[in-house]
């Protein structure tokens, strides 16, 4: 009698290094700062980041998944609406 062969994982886990932490902290207190801040400069930071994120995304296009694709698409034109609010609420 066989045993069933067990898959092999997708991908091997990834462990976080403290540097993505510190990009994400920093990230973070970025929006969070230019949001509290308001107005065409707190816009400008917020649409900065996504057109960092948009350039990083173009970057790795055709590694993507399609999904992953326009989840990441979506999210980085969410970034550019929140700073047009931003900006027009100030």
């Amino acid at each position: 009698m066989t045993t069933p062969r067990r898959r092999a994982p997708l991908r091997p886990a990834n462990r976080i290094r403290p540097s993505q932490i510190v990009t994400v902290v920093v990230l973070v207190a970025a929006l969070i700062g230019a949001a509290v801040l308001g107005g065409v400069l707190g816009g400008l930071i917020i649409a900065l980041v996504a057109t960092a994120a948009a350039l990083l995304l173009a970057l790795r296009w055709n590694v993507l998944d399609h999904r992953i694709r326009i989840l990441r698409l979506v999210a980085v034109l969410a970034v550019y609406a929140v700073a047009i609010s931003v900006m027009a609420r100030g």
